[in-house]
C-alpha cells in the first residue's frame, strides 16, 4: 500500500496488486533518442549479438535507432542465428538416432581459435552459416580407428582437420580464386569423399551444397 497526495491536497491510499505495469503517455519513440543515448543503452549488451537482435526487433522505433550501430552486419547476424537454431534442432534429432558409442565419440563445440583458423584457411571463400553453426555444436568426431565413423565408416572432421586437408587440396588443385571450391567434411573412405561447396558470396546458389 502506498499513500499519494493529489493536486488539491487530499491523501489517498492505493493498494497495488501484481502484475504492476507502468505506461508513459505519450509512449517514448526510440528513434527520437539522441545517438549517444542509444549507443549507451546498447553498450550493456554484447555487440552484434543475439541480444542486440532481440532488442532491435522489439519494435520498429528500436530497429530504426539501432540500425546505424550494426554497420551493415545485421543481415549476416540474422542468418547466423537462424542457422544456429535450425542446425541445433537437427543435431538433437540426429543424436537420438545414433548409438551410444557414436554419440560419445562426438567432440564438443569448436574453439574460437580453430574456427578462425578455418576461416583464414578458406579465404577468400566464406564458410556457410550452417557449417559454422554445426561446428559450434560438435567440432568433429574422435578418431576411434579406421571405418569407425558415423557416416558409412567416414569420420566427421574437426575444423582443424578441415583446414589442413583443404590446404592440401588447394596445393594440388591450384584453384583460381573466382571458382567454386570444396571443403572436406568427412574423412576419406574408399572412393567416397563428402565435401561442401564454398563460394566467395553467401548468395551464390551453390554455396553450402553438400556433395
Amino acid at each position: 500500500m502506498i499513500v499519494v497526495r493529489t493536486n488539491n491536497g487530499r491523501s489517498l491510499q492505493l493498494q497495488l496488486n501484481p502484475p504492476l505495469r507502468l505506461r508513459l503517455r505519450p509512449e517514448p519513440n526510440a528513434s527520437t533518442l539522441p545517438g549517444d543515448i542509444t549507443r549507451r543503452i546498447f553498450s550493456f549488451l554484447t555487440a552484434r549479438s543475439e541480444d542486440w537482435l532481440a532488442a532491435d526487433s522489439s519494435c520498429s522505433s528500436w530497429n530504426a535507432a539501432a540500425l546505424p550501430l550494426w554497420k551493415g552486419s545485421r543481415s549476416g547476424v540474422v542468418c547466423s542465428f537462424a542457422a544456429s537454431r535450425r542446425v541445433g534442432i537437427k543435431w538433437k534429432k540426429l543424436e537420438g538416432f545414433l548409438d551410444r558409442k557414436l554419440r560419445f565419440s562426438l567432440c564438443g563445440p569448436v574453439t574460437d581459435d580453430d574456427l578462425q583458423m578455418l576461416k583464414e584457411a578458406v579465404q577468400p571463400w566464406v564458410l556457410p552459416f550452417g557449417l559454422v553453426a554445426s561446428l559450434k555444436v560438435h567440432d568433429g568426431e574422435l578418431n576411434r580407428g579406421p571405418h569407425q565413423g558415423m557416416y558409412f565408416g567416414s569420420r566427421l572432421l574437426s575444423a582443424r582437420e578441415m583446414s589442413q586437408l583443404f590446404r592440401t587440396w588447394q596445393q594440388l588443385r591450384q584453384s583460381n580464386q573466382t571458382e567454386m571450391v570444396r571443403l572436406p567434411l568427412f574423412s576419406p573412405s574408399g572412393a567416397r569423399q563428402v565435401a561442401i561447396e564454398l563460394s566467395i558470396d553467401h548468395n551464390d546458389a551453390q554455396h553450402g551444397k553438400v556433395i
